[in-house]
């Protein structure tokens, strides 16, 4: 079958006249030109430049990387500056921040703080500002009292 086929298209092409096989020779060109634009060179040109954009940004998110850690880099120095270094000074960090501390102490590089009635959203995110200066908790216990508010006692460690 597929010689008959073959001697089926030979035989056509034979039948052309000379103007029509030229003609058909060159549609063919131009049909394998524009396949080759469409299928080949078309997704090569959009990958390469979907690739230069992708590129582009990644090299903006790195500038703004390196920008943010400078200014971290920045912060964390000013912030092992501002650490506290005793029992009195974590205290006054909690007056500053609107708590009322009614008892400190300071024992073998362990500075505890105890409150007899705190808000919890300010005491917990007063901690968690002391932790990001570096002065790490080592235990914390908060129980509930009757007006809404915690008692509350924080062991804060050595500042690293």
């Amino acid at each position: 079958m597929a010689g008959e086929t073959a001697m089926t298209m030979l035989t056509l092409w034979n039948d052309r006249s000379p103007r029509e096989r030229i003609m058909l020779g060159a549609l063919g060109c131009v049909t394998a030109s524009i396949l080759v634009w469409l299928l080949v060179l078309r997704p090569i040109a959009e990958a390469r430049s979907s690739a230069a954009a992708t590129r582009d940004q990644a090299v903006q998110a790195l500038g703004e990387t390196r920008f943010y850690a400078r200014e971290i880099a920045k912060l964390s120095g000013a912030a092992a500056q501002a650490r506290p270094k005793s029992a009195q000074t974590l205290a006054a960090t909690a007056t500053a921040a609107g708590l009322t501390v009614s008892g400190a102490e300071e024992t073998d590089g362990t500075f505890r703080l105890r409150f007899d009635a705190v808000p919890s959203k300010s005491f917990f995110g007063w901690v968690a500002a002391v932790e990001a200066q570096g002065v790490p908790v080592r235990t914390m216990s908060a129980v509930p009292n009757a007006a809404g508010s915690l008692k509350a006692e924080v062991a804060f460690g050595a500042p690293r």
